[in-house]
């Protein structure tokens, strides 16, 4: 059994548009396989379905109905035409901490037996209690991450930001490093909000101790987004309800693609 990995970094956003703004925050995230997940915290100091300084929550990813991850992840992969087989997947994620946990983006790797990545899910949630997976692959093929791919905007995250927007995500698998870049770009291919999300491997046996670190990440990342949201609303920046046909849908998934290739025009 591979040992649970944590990555120590920040969470920057920045905003592109008139109402120009930019903010970071420590952040930390768990790197977790999906079979074996609750052996792992309990070898990290971490608690498995249970309150604890530290815990991750099956019903906190995935369908969040308590279905296995494989079981959920193999059906999800399968409703967007990936049928194959696969070796072993892992989660990304911040864990609760004190029993409180959000995660804006928790991300999803599948691999194959040559330990190549042949699908990714990107886990989008907003603070309504509603997610959103974005999910890429290439029919069973490697998938070169050194490629960006893209999604239209089909969720609501932020009431700040519209919907009409595509996204190009770019990501470096966890291993040493760690990082997802999203990029929302509007329909004249104008750059809107660049967000990033980096990590570093921590190196120290107590993982428990990296975790402290960044003890707050559940914390401030609420505070965060409420706190951030405020400063938007008092420089009048344009408020964007949830669209009508999406305040029912709690749950909803869709396909990436990748980027067209730079014209050489």
């Amino acid at each position: 059994m591979t040992p649970l990995r944590v990555y120590t970094g920040e969470l920057m956003h920045q905003r592109h548009d008139d109402k120009a703004y930019r903010f970071s925050y420590p952040y930390a995230v768990v790197c977790v396989d999906i079979d074996t997940w609750q052996a792992q915290c309990q070898q990290a100091g971490i608690r498995a379905d249970r309150w604890g300084l530290f815990s991750l929550y099956q019903t906190d990813f995935g369908d969040r109905q308590g279905t296995p991850w494989r079981t959920w992840l193999t059906d999800c992969l399968a409703k967007h035409d990936f049928h194959q087989p696969f070796q072993r997947a892992e989660l990304a994620a911040v864990p609760r901490f004190l029993g409180i946990g959000f995660n804006p983006l928790a991300m999803w790797y599948v691999y194959n037996e040559q330990d190549e990545v042949i699908a990714t899910l990107a886990e989008v949630s907003n603070t309504f209690g509603q997610w959103h997976h974005y999910v890429h692959h290439l029919n069973g093929e490697a998938i070169n991450l050194q490629s960006p791919f893209t999604a239209e905007k089909v969720f609501h995250v932020s009431p700040f930001l519209p919907m009409p927007l595509h996204y190009v995500f770019k990501i470096r698998p966890p291993s040493e490093d760690y990082r997802v870049i999203i990029e929302e770009n509007n329909n004249q291919h104008e750059r809107v909000l660049t967000a990033v999300q980096t990590g570093q491997l921590c190196q120290s046996p107590n993982l428990i101790g990296c975790l402290w670190q960044k003890g707050l990440t559940s914390f401030g990342i609420l505070f965060g987004i409420h706190w951030h949201a405020f400063k938007l609303w008092r420089r009048k920046a344009k408020f964007f309800k949830t669209p009508t046909h999406l305040n029912s849908v709690q749950h909803s998934d869709s396909r990436m693609t990748l980027c067209p290739p730079p014209s050489t025009i």
